[in-house]
């Protein structure tokens, strides 16, 4: 189990210019490569540009979501975290310094390639704690992923993990503020 010992934020900040990918398609995705290490790169000390820069590109390259996926017995409310971009070392590096996996896809007529670096469940926790100091548009995501994923062991919390997967997706569609319920249609 990956042990990182950092300090607990405890202020909740984030922005009302909240943006995420719940709203793209789902695409085939081939997988690249991915971190075959037994040993988390989460777990070296990373320095403090290398994380403000992963929360820059986090901010505006990447997804906090979260999804309520169907499963045979019930249903199972997921947290995912990962980035685009269409340079494969900047994508290589997040993997070599983060962990996580690399996907590769092919993107319309032209067939242009983007890559995407996916946060692997176990490293989500772990990899926002590192870079929610220096996050400005997903900070609130972050702080409810970083819940959610708390409780995922926890027996009887699949409801109180499904509402926590919600708030981040209304915050992604921008339809959520703390003390006001999601709603449809514009305020």
């Amino acid at each position: 189990m990956l042990e990182i010992r950092v300090s607990e934020a405890t202020r909740q900040i984030g922005s009302d210019n909240a943006i995420g990918a719940d709203n793209q398609q789902e695409r085939p995705r081939n997988v690249e490569s991915s971190e075959t290490s037994t040993r988390s790169p989460l777990q070296r000390k990373i320095n403090k540009t290398d994380l403000a820069y992963m929360a820059a590109m986090l901010d505006a390259e990447g997804w906090i979501s979260g999804s309520i996926k169907s499963g045979k017995t019930r249903d199972i409310p997921v947290v995912t975290v990962g980035i685009c971009n269409n340079d494969k070392p900047l994508i290589e590096w997040m993997c070599a310094t983060f962990g996580g996996t690399l996907y590769t896809e092919y993107i319309g007529m032209d067939r242009n390639i983007l890559y995407e670096w996916h946060c692997t469940s176990a490293e989500i926790t772990p990899f926002l704690k590192l870079v929610i100091p220096f996050l400005k548009i997903k900070q609130r995501q972050a702080y409810l992923a970083m819940a959610a994923r708390a409780l995922v062991r926890v027996e009887g919390s699949k409801f109180k993990r499904a509402r926590l997967v919600e708030k981040i997706i209304a915050l992604n569609k921008g339809r959520y503020s703390p003390g006001r319920v999601a709603t449809s249609g514009t305020t």
